[in-house]
């Protein structure tokens, strides 16, 4: 009887020992699979700010590049005196800008922070957005393309 209790005796310490076993390996997979979630999202992290950075970078460049031109058009404009024709391309770009900001701020879907960043800005340009008073933008002739220009743009207004 002694020896068939020692034998389960070294049998139950040999299940307790394959159960603790059994439970470290099983703390550490889980824990090998949490950090490998962990490292698999701060890289998707990651990639998705370092993404999002370019794309807003590569908008900030079309923006850069939009600026540049219609300044340039302007600024052709008044050298040659047509100053009612720089005016004109000033008005127009200025619409287009509202309609522009208007129409990002409800594909954003009206973060408060973009419309707070406005309202203390600009508040008349605020107020119309929230209101829908939006410009149409509509197209434009600009009648003076001669170097010596004394231009006379008329504005349908």
């Amino acid at each position: 009887m002694l020896l068939c209790s020692k034998r389960w005796l070294s049998i139950l310490s040999m299940n307790r020992v394959k159960r603790v076993t059994s439970l470290k390996f099983g703390i550490v997979m889980w824990l090998f699979m949490l950090g490998t979630a962990l490292y698999a999202s701060f890289e998707a992290g990651r990639r998705l700010h370092s993404s999002t950075l370019v794309e807003v970078a590569y908008a900030q460049a079309m923006l850069a590049v939009f600026h540049h031109k219609s300044y340039d058009e302007i600024e052709r404009f008044l050298e040659r005196g047509c100053d009612k024709a720089a005016l004109l391309v000033a008005k127009e770009m200025k619409k287009l800008q509202v309609v522009l900001l208007s129409e990002n701020i409800l594909i954003a879907g009206n973060p408060p922070e973009l419309l707070e960043y406005v309202e203390q800005r600009d508040s008349q340009l605020f107020d119309a957005i929230v209101a829908g008073r939006v410009p149409e933008l509509e197209s434009y002739d600009l009648p003076c393309f001669e170097p010596e220009c004394e231009c006379d743009v008329t504005e349908d207004q």
